[in-house]
């Protein structure tokens, strides 16, 4: 899945034995890819999270969004383009990393305000944010 909310990813995990707890690090590659667009980029996490669920309705989950990133990373997108995107233009049918750590949070409540009192949500600024960068 490389971090792009693969379903195919999300089945493996589902169907894995013994599985303690569950942390899911997402949303990097989706950004450096552009292979979500801002409208399906919170479904697409959504749909993998129950998806994982399914198979482990009671486990400990831990969703961390993306790290701090660099210049253009943190508040630019980028385009299905990959190999030659225009850096310096945002392109707003894609999340910026601050609009996925938004979103990644706002399905995590609302899992959490249907029930699921088992989920967490950390942002990946506090493992890794600005002050980090710069040092």
């Amino acid at each position: 899945g490389q971090c792009h909310l693969d379903q195919a990813v999300a089945r493996t995990i589902r169907d894995l034995d013994g599985v303690a707890a569950i942390s899911l690090k997402l949303g990097i590659n989706v950004h450096n890819y552009g292979s979500l667009s801002l409208r399906s980029f919170a479904q697409a996490a959504l749909g993998f999270l129950a998806t994982v669920r399914d198979g482990h309705p009671t486990v400990p989950l831990l969703v961390l969004s993306p790290v701090h990133g660099s210049g253009w990373r943190e508040d630019g997108s980028c385009s299905a383009l990959i190999v030659a995107p225009d850096r310096e233009a945002v392109d707003p049918r894609y999340p910026t990393l601050s609009q996925m750590r938004a979103e990644l949070e706002r399905v995590v409540g609302l899992l959490q305000r249907r029930g699921d009192d088992r989920i967490a949500y950390a942002s990946g600024l506090d493992l890794f944010g600005p002050d980090d960068f710069a040092a």
